[in-house]
This record gives C-alpha cells, structure tokens and sequence, in this order.
C-alpha cells in the first residue's frame, strides 16, 4: 500500500514505485490517484500515501498535500471536503463566536442584532426595535410611539400611539389623555404630551 507495482495486478511486477506526494493507492495492485484539494493524505508532502481523507465540516485544504486548518473566527465551512470557509457578516454569528472551526453561520433573529460574526447576537436595548432578522444595529422608537416590549428588551415593532394618546418615551405605554386635555397633534397619532385646555 502506498506505492504500485509496475504490472499492477499482474504475476511478474520488476518496479514498485512509491506513490508521489498528493497521491494515494491502498493497494500496490491500485494505480496511484490524485487526491483532491479539499482532502489530504496520510503523508501529507511525503510519498507513499495509502489514504485520502475529506477535511471535515468546519475545516478546508488548498491542496492534499497540507493539513486540514480550521476555519478563522468569523468564517464557517458546513460540509467536508472543502478548499475555502466562507465569511459570516455582520448581522449574524458562527457557531464557535470567536473561535476557529465553525460549521454554521446564523442570523441574528428579529429583535436582536450583531455588528461581527464573531460575537453573539444581542437584544435591542429598551427604547429600541429591529424588526427583521440578520441586521447590524437596533432602531430607535421615538416618543409619541412605543415598543411591543416597552421597558424590556428585544422589541421588533416600534407602534405610534393612536390619535388621543401620547407618550413621551417609547418604553412607557401610550395613555389616553384626561377630560379637557388634547394631545400635541391634535387628531393625529404620535403624541408625545397633552395639554390642558385654557
């Protein structure tokens, strides 16, 4: 194994010549063959190899004659046998956050965000929302509005408070103005103050 006869699995073999480096043969009866980039040998940069080997999911090979490496923080490879990670952006995380060798790359879901791959997604702060999935930064709810989570975290809607409520903070519910007050728009919603009248 290794290497091949000259007369493969014929009676009468004189040569018996070592596979090169990025080849392999499990059998001196087998013919040498190339081992893809994206696996490796046995014996990596040296001759006589008798396997060849898929680097595994989160791993990847330029050439068969080098180690399998792990994917860099920040970069995933979901299946075996590969030449390349690919980039996780912004907005999303790996599996292994800051470490090598991840094998998936996930959006951040609605409410949360990440600005890198390499740290894990985080809830909106209070007074804040994101309502889709796999962005970078969280959205300011403004006063006269308030999130669906008001004083916790994690909101995905920013709603304006309907015409004759108010509020002046996004995180405090909207509030009917009393009897004999109007709100700062009149009759449109988004207020943020009611005022008595004179």
């Amino acid at each position: 194994a290794g290497s091949a006869t000259n007369t493969m699995a014929l009676a009468g073999g004189t040569t018996c010549t070592a596979c090169a480096a990025g080849q392999y043969s499990s059998a001196s009866t087998v013919t040498c063959r190339a081992c893809e980039a994206g696996s490796t040998t046995n014996t990596l940069a040296s001759s006589g190899a008798t396997t060849c080997a898929a680097c595994v999911a989160g791993q990847y090979s330029t050439s068969s004659t080098v180690a399998c490496a792990p994917c860099a923080a920040g970069q995933y490879q979901g299946s075996a046998g590969h030449t390349t990670c690919l980039a996780c952006g912004a907005g999303a995380t790996t599996d292994t956050l800051s470490g090598t060798g991840a094998v998936s790359c996930t959006a951040c879901v609605a409410g949360q965000y990440s600005t890198s791959s390499d740290a894990a997604c985080a809830p909106c702060v209070a007074g804040q929302f994101q309502d889709a999935a796999g962005q970078i930064a969280c959205e300011t709810c403004g006063a006269g509005s308030v999130t669906d989570t008001l004083s916790s975290t994690g909101a995905i809607a920013c709603t304006a408070c309907a015409a004759g409520q108010y509020s002046a903070n996004s995180t405090v519910a909207c509030a009917l103005c009393t009897t004999g007050s109007i709100t700062s728009t009149l009759g449109l919603p988004a207020a943020t103050t009611c005022t008595q009248c004179a």
